[in-house]
C-alpha cells in the first residue's frame, strides 16, 4: 500500500509546515510522537500514519475535518486524529510545535505534537 515508505524515513520528519485551519493544494501537515514512536502526515487528500508499537503503516483518504472549539478532528473507521491548537514540546527532542495531537489507531492511543515549529518553545 505504501510502497517504499519505511518507518525510519517517516520518523525523520521533524519540520512541520501548513496552517492548522485547513490545507490547500501543496500544503502538508506533520505530527509525531514517542513511546511508542509514530508519525502522521496529511498531504494532497491523504493521511499517512506510521507507528512502531504495534507496527502500523496506513494510507487513508483524508476525511473532511470536524471543527471543534479547540481545534479539529479527522475520523475514519480505523483512525481518529484530534489536533488541538495548544503549544506542545516534543518529549524526545524538546522542539516546540503549535499543536497538541492525539491519534487513536485500532484502539491504541498515540500522543504527540504537530503543526508549525515554534522556536520560542524549544527547550
Amino acid at each position: 500500500m505504501m510502497r517504499g515508505l519505511g518507518l525510519a524515513a517517516l520518523a525523520t520528519l521533524s519540520a512541520c509546515i501548513g496552517p492548522t485551519t485547513g490545507f490547500g493544494t501543496g500544503q502538508t501537515y506533520h505530527a509525531l510522537g514517542h513511546d511508542p514512536a509514530w508519525t502522521l502526515t496529511i498531504r494532497d487528500g491523504t493521511l499517512d500514519f506510521a507507528g512502531s508499537d504495534p507496527q502500523t503503516l496506513m494510507r487513508l483518504v483524508a476525511p473532511l475535518p470536524e471543527t471543534l472549539p479547540y481545534g479539529r478532528r479527522y475520523a475514519t473507521e480505523r483512525l481518529t486524529l484530534e489536533i488541538t491548537s495548544q503549544p506542545c514540546n516534543d518529549a524526545k527532542s524538546g522542539v516546540g510545535f503549535s499543536d497538541t495531537v492525539v491519534v487513536l489507531v485500532d484502539g491504541y492511543r498515540h500522543e504527540g505534537c504537530g503543526g508549525e515549529r515554534v522556536p520560542l518553545l524549544n527547550i
